[in-house]
């Protein structure tokens, strides 16, 4: 599996987990808003992630980090339609939730007297499938974000290809390049050589 697959995949994953979490939060408002913060973080995660597996060089990583942050996305978008459908399921299987909201639709529209007649349960059903898509299709676009982000900010392998190269000690004097000392005797010993030292 490559780095760019496994990172979309775990991120994916995580991703609907913390926001599933973070909605189930007691905080009124604020727990939407740590739900989708955290997506975001995790797609910046699953782009950062996938530039550095995958040896993203110079001027790649925003391309893999948005590979990684659509696979994540997709995921993300697909488990959070799955997730708000099972939750709002068992929302409504929960004892008295079908009169509560009826006598809440009552309170809001005194005047139509049809609102005792709509089935709550194809209408809560088919709300959550909305609710769940439409949440999905901006975690999609938040892990996208997230991932174009990360692997914008992957330097790693743009610093390697302009790291400064390792000095190398000079050659010994006299060896080939290098002027030789003054007295200094740079014939060598060759077999036909009549200067030969003897």
């Amino acid at each position: 599996m490559s780095g760019l697959l496994r990172a979309g995949l775990l991120f994916g994953l995580a991703a609907t987990l913390a926001f599933v979490g973070g909605l189930l939060l007691p905080i009124g408002c604020v727990n939407v808003l740590i739900a989708f913060a955290s997506v975001i973080a995790l797609g910046w995660g699953a782009g950062y992630t996938a530039a550095k597996t995958s040896g993203a060089g110079r001027g790649q990583g925003v391309g893999r980090g948005l590979t990684a942050g659509a696979i994540a996305g997709l995921i993300a978008l697909i488990g959070t339609l799955i997730a708000l459908i099972v939750l709002g399921n068992v929302l409504r299987n929960q004892p008295g939730f079908e009169a509560a909201l009826r006598q809440q639709l009552e309170l809001m529209m005194p005047q139509n007297p049809e609102v005792g007649d709509i089935d709550l349960e194809a209408v809560t059903g088919l709300a959550f499938v909305i609710a769940g898509f439409g949440c999905g299709l901006i975690n999609f676009l938040l892990m996208l974000l997230g991932g174009a982000l990360g692997g914008l900010m992957w330097r790693g392998a743009q610093q390697a290809a302009y790291a400064a190269p390792e000095s190398t000690p000079p050659p010994p004097v006299g060896s080939y390049g290098t002027p030789p000392l003054p007295g200094q005797d740079t014939r060598r010993d060759e077999p036909d050589d009549p200067y030969r030292s003897r």
